[in-house]
Formats: structure tokens, sequence, C-alpha cells
């Protein structure tokens, strides 16, 4: 049977499960002293353990986790990275003196008018509402207040709303990233990766990584626009509340709902996220390793997936639709530097794997097994990766400890809570029995009477880039340009696969790290006997 008859969850109760050392906790009233402990333990720890996230980028200014992430690099538009720097305020004295005295209460028409002229006169920098900026400049003067929404023109605070709202000032201020600094390669990265050069015995893949080391020289390119991550980036954000989420200090005035008391696994740790693009191209994956490590990051997530050209050629071998990236064939005609070819992928994949390898010896690289139902082989890079013994793969068990039906397994795979999804075949018999096809249906005939129905219909709930472009979208206009009167509705998101539960993984890692019960260095056997005294299933 299914395990829905219960009738509902704490929103928190995988955290339970994790620290009681079953997924089948009491999942109403569930038990977090245990977690709690841990936490306590940790906050006392002024020594904050790092997770890098290498995945999509994350919206840094969702409320969950204020004061979590310390840098964010995209490495879609260079392999240098890039970092987003929006529009500052610092300039615009009347504007900033309109938020300061808009929180203290303290307003007068003549300065938010002032500042609508301030505000007008930047145009070029700012995405402006110029009908509704003119009519604020004009209230009150020129009876324009029919245009401005029907609001009063003798209320300076109502103006004040409207003209922020015109403008996007609120949400112009960059994203509060205490203590960021930009870690480019420098001479601490090159330190730390000459050992790595010895690692390569090839002449052609040192040449290659040479000269890419180069092109980390300098730090991360400033581009002066909003982080396009905020609304895209919803498998980052999903994961970075796994790892590290934390109850919000966040007061509405609006007209949203306050966010939820939600926490991850450490919500004292400290994130740094490498936004890599989903996409044939190694190169920025490398890249963001080589940032991840050179920080000093003591965890290093990736809970996505790449593809392994190696594998691909084989695959398209005897395909019409091949293009160069599938050929297996030195590609001549192609210009100089052009690295979408299967030769020049293969080299950068020889690296990574390489480089993979050489800092899985000395931090906690946790990646995701895959979601393929496969028995014995794992998504890439982990099943490259299956063989070293420092390498931490996870895949996913549901809500009542059984594998979840999508995970790919592998005799040295860590198993982590996560959500389910239907299956029925010779492997798997995973039915929702409240669904159209789990109830009209007898599976009787094809699985054999008698037969266990491992399915769970509970996923992990976790945090939401803010607006329509997230997993649960929100009533608010895309992009937000606001970060109070939050819209709670796209907040929050139900998640799963090998994702969510690499995600945990990196989590209670960074936490038992923080609390001293784990060491740094342990292997994957050292680690599974530390972890299996919390979660007796992974």
């Amino acid at each position: 049977m299914t395990d829905l008859t219960c009738p509902a969850r704490h929103f928190l109760w995988h955290l339970a499960a994790i620290t009681t050392g079953s997924a089948s906790c009491d999942p109403v009233t569930p038990d977090f002293s245990k977690l709690q402990g841990l936490w306590g333990k940790a906050d006392k720890n002024p020594q904050l353990i790092t997770v890098a996230i290498i995945d999509t980028g994350i919206d840094t200014g969702h409320p969950n986790l204020e004061n979590a992430v310390c840098e964010q690099i995209d490495f879609g538009p260079d392999i240098a990275g890039v970092v987003y720097e929006a529009p500052k305020m610092t300039s615009f004295s009347h504007m900033r003196r309109v938020l300061e005295g808009r929180e203290a209460g303290k307003l007068d028409i003549a300065l938010v008018k002032a500042a609508a002229e301030e505000m007008r006169a930047a145009t070029s920098t700012h995405y402006i509402d110029l009908d509704t900026l003119q009519a604020v400049i004009d209230a009150g003067t020129t009876g324009a207040e029919a245009s401005i929404k029907g609001a009063s023109s003798e209320d300076p605070a109502v103006l004040a709303r409207l003209l922020i709202d015109a403008t996007g000032a609120a949400g112009a201020r960059p994203d509060p990233m205490p203590g960021q600094r930009h870690i480019g390669a420098g001479s601490q990265s090159i330190e730390a990766m000459s050992a790595f050069s010895k690692e390569l015995s090839d002449d052609t893949l040192k040449k290659i990584w040479t000269d890419f080391l180069a092109d980390l020289e300098a730090p991360p390119i400033p581009i002066a626009t909003r982080d396009p991550n905020r609304f895209f980036g919803a498998h980052g954000t999903a994961c970075a509340g796994l790892v590290g989420g934390r109850p919000s200090c966040t007061k509405t005035d609006g007209p949203g709902q306050s966010p939820l008391p939600y926490a991850g696994v450490n919500r004292y740790c400290r994130i740094r996220s490498y936004a890599t693009p989903y996409s044939y191209e190694i190169l920025p994956v490398i890249a963001a390793l080589v940032r991840a490590y050179a920080s000093g990051s003591e965890v290093i997530l990736m809970p996505r997936g790449l593809p392994n050209p190696g594998q691909r050629a084989n695959d398209m071998e005897s395909s019409p639709y091949r293009t160069r990236i599938d050929t297996k064939s030195s590609n001549a005609h192609l210009r100089p530097g052009d690295y979408a070819n299967h030769e020049t992928l293969s080299r950068h994949w020889q690296l990574l794997i390489t480089l993979m390898r050489f800092v899985a010896r000395e931090r906690y690289l946790v990646l995701a097994a895959g979601n393929d139902a496969f028995k014995n082989c794992l998504s890439e890079p982990a099943q490259s990766l299956k063989d070293d013994p420092n390498v931490i793969i996870v895949g996913a068990r549901n809500a009542r400890g059984c594998l979840s039906s999508y995970t790919n397994e592998g005799p040295d795979v860590f198993y982590m809570l996560s959500d389910d999804a239907f299956a029925l075949d010779k492997n798997h018999y995973a039915v929702d029995e409240r669904s159209f096809s789990g109830s009209d249906y007898d599976y009787g005939t094809i699985i054999g009477k008698g037969a266990d129905n491992t399915f769970s219909g509970w996923g992990i709930l976790t945090i939401d880039v803010r607006g329509s472009y997230g997993y649960a979208a929100g009533s608010r206009e895309d992009p937000p340009t606001e970060d109070d009167g939050l819209d709670a509705r796209g907040l929050y998101t139900i998640f799963g696969g090998t994702s969510a539960a690499s995600s945990l993984m990196a989590g209670l890692i960074s936490l038992l790290m923080q609390a001293e019960e784990l060491c740094p260095g342990c292997n994957r056997d050292e680690l599974k006997e530390k972890i299996s005294n919390y979660y007796v299933l992974v």
C-alpha cells in the first residue's frame, strides 16, 4: 500500500526523517530534537562551512536565503565568469531619502516629486514606467491624480509607493551578499591548482589546462544589469534551499504574505553559487569547479548532469542526424578554437574527470546519480567517477524508505530522501492508488498478486524563484520589482529527483562538519558509516 492515508505532513518532515534515522518517523508531529541539537552546535561554531553549488544560478533575493549566498558567478556568458551588478542607488540622493523616509514614516510631497524628477533623468539605466512617473511629478498641480490609479495626490506615502512601483527602485538595489568577494584564479588559484598539473600526463591536455587557467587569471567580468538567475534559476534555487535555507527576517508591509519559517539541512552554512549553461559545453563546468576549489568551499555539490561526448558519439554513430559534436573525425574544416566538435569536447571531458578526482581527494564532492531508473548505470559525470572512493554519488529514496522508482542505482551509491514517480515494469511497481490509472486498473495480472506497491506521494518542500518563471508560478509581475509584499504562492515548491537527494546530502555533510561531528577528507566508506548514525537508510 502507498502512504497517502496520512492526512498531512509537517512541511519539514524530511529534516526530521534524516536526523532521527528513519524515513518513517511521525510525519505530522516529527521529532526535531536531534536536528536542533546539531543546529545548536553548528551555531556556536564561528567557522562557517561553505557549500559551493554548480548548477543553474540562484535567486539570491529570496527571503529564505537572507545572508546565505556570499558569491554568485555565471559562466554562461563568458568562460572567465561574469557577475551581475544591478544599477545602484547611491547617486540618487532624493530617491535614497524617499526610501529611508518611507521606512521611518517621514515623507513629504516635495521630496517625492524631487525624487521622481531625479529618476526620470535616469531612463537610460532603469526600467521606468514614464507615464506613472510623470503623473507623480504632476500630482496636485494638474489634477493628474486620476491617471495614477485613482490615488490621492495629497498622501505622500501613496505617491512614494507609486514612485517605487514605477521605477523598480526597491528591486534595483543589489541583493545583499555580505562578505562577497570574487575569487579570481589569481595567485590563490594558481597555487592551489599547481599540484593538479602533475596529474596530467598528456601534453595536449597540459596545454589546454595551461591556456585555460590563464583565461581565469582575471576576475569575473562585471555586467551592469539585474541578475537573470533571480528569475530563471529555479533548479539551483531549489537545491540551495534544501542545503542552506533559513527562516526569513523579512517583514511584509504590502498585500503579500510572510514567508514560511523554512530551513534547509544546514541553516548556518554559507553558499557559493556557480551558474553553468545546460549545453554541450564542458569548459564552463571546469571553470566553475576551479572557482569552487579556489574559494576554499569544503563541500561542492553538482546536482546536474553532463553529456559525455564519447558516449554521445557512440549512440549517434549510425544516425543521419549527427552533428560535429557527435562525429569522431578530426573536423579539420572547423575554425581554430571551435569547441563544438567531438575531438575537442572529448579532451575537455577527460580534463574535467581528472580534475574532479583531484578535487574529491580534498573536498566533499557530491554528485546526483540521475533519474533514468537504471539498475547498474549512472548519469554522467557520476558514471565516470563511480569507481572513485572519494566521490559521493547520491540516489533517491521515497518517504516510505523504498528506492524511488526513477533513481539510478549502483553498488556504492548513497541514498537520500526525495519524491517518487509512477513506474510499472519488471523492476518497479510504483502506482499512485489515488490517481485515475491507479484506482481504475488492476495491476495484479501484470505484477502478481501480493506484490508490494512501493509508491509514495510525498515530495520535498523547498524554495522557488519569485515570479512566474519557477516551478510554482506566483501571481506577481515578471520580473518582480520589489523584495517586500511577497506572494507566498510563488516562494515554495515541491521538489524531487536525485537533485533533491544530493542537495540534502550536501547539506547534511556540511551540518555535521560545522557541528564538528565529521572531519574533512573522509572517503566514501567512512562517510557512509558516520552518516548512518543519523540516517540509517543511506
